[in-house]
């Protein structure tokens, strides 16, 4: 899911400052750490985001290594699963929505197909990031 701070990264505009980063440590970043954060974020592997940059993969490992460029990528990581979460907490209160008005029956039938169609919805979510998950892992040379 492309998101309002990927794009920014990836054009090198300014991110947004709710994430706790100043902006002497965000201007500290080169437009190529930005899109190599925006490229990792997104769910490039580290070989492929820094061939399309156009940069070394040691260039890219020991950036990751500088504590200014870290832990902007952690805090850009954690921006980017906060709106994934609330695009599930939108979908889920739409499903439910749904269910309630279009549904004729008891409330607790009503309640139940809610349920299972949230359950369904999040499992589908769970297993695509531990997918992700498992291919960092993997990425990494972590033999699961």
């Amino acid at each position: 899911m492309a998101t309002g701070r990927l794009r920014n990264l990836l054009v090198g505009e300014s991110q947004d400052m709710s994430v706790n980063v100043s902006p002497t440590e965000e201007s500290e970043l080169t437009p190529n750490q930005h899109k190599l954060i925006a490229l990792l974020v997104a769910g490039t592997s580290i070989v492929a985001a820094a061939r399309a940059i156009g940069i070394a993969e040691k260039t890219a490992h020991t950036w990751l290594k500088q504590p200014a460029f870290d832990r902007i990528y952690q805090d850009t990581k954690q921006a980017v699963f906060d709106e994934s979460l609330e695009g599930v907490k939108l979908v889920r209160e739409m499903l439910l929505k749904h269910v309630m008005a279009e549904v004729e029956a008891t409330s607790t039938s009503q309640l139940q197909a809610a349920r299972l169609l949230l359950e369904h919805y999040e499992m589908t979510q769970l297993k695509e990031k531990m997918q992700e998950i498992e291919e960092k892992l993997q990425e990494l040379g972590v033999k699961l």
